[in-house]
């Protein structure tokens, strides 16, 4: 039996809340779970969807990177897959979503995020590098600086 299709759309800021409280900060309410920089017009937020259901999100927009990344960057935040939709490639498609939106738009620069260490290896595998050491984030956990070079091509 075939799995059911992935649907990779783009979705308003809204939608990718309840994903985010749920699998990266459910000791946060829901309105904690917005980000600065989701409102910025030139963000943009992918929703993964099994039928109805929407079971993978990422946002991206304009930020600054920390020491070590280059201007202009986007920074990456808040990719979370259901628990019962991980490991079934949701989270490749969603980046696959995410380099497609910057090259759409040309963009030439860096894209970065703050990745759960636990990800780390999926992120390298999606041709991302390490930037730095292992840090904490308070009631979140460990993390490391992670980073993707762009290079828009004519």
């Amino acid at each position: 039996m075939n799995a059911p299709a992935v649907e990779i759309r783009q979705v308003l800021p809204a939608e990718v809340l309840e994903l985010r409280q749920q699998v990266l900060r459910p000791m946060q309410q829901l309105a904690e779970c917005v980000y600065p920089g989701d409102d910025d017009p030139l963000a943009f937020h992918g929703g993964a969807s099994i039928g109805k259901a929407l079971v993978g999100v990422v946002s991206i927009f304009p930020e600054a990177g920390p020491s070590g990344i280059p201007e202009p960057s986007y920074r990456l935040r808040g990719m979370a897959v259901a628990p019962a939709s991980q490991g079934q490639g949701i989270g490749r498609l969603l980046l696959e979503a995410v380099y497609a939106h910057l090259d759409g738009i040309g963009f030439t620069g860096v894209l970065w995020c703050n990745a759960r260490v636990t990800a780390g290896e999926f992120y390298a595998r999606m041709g991302w590098e390490r930037i730095g050491e292992i840090f904490e984030l308070p009631l979140i956990g460990l993390h490391v600086v992670m980073s993707r070079r762009f290079r828009h091509l004519d």
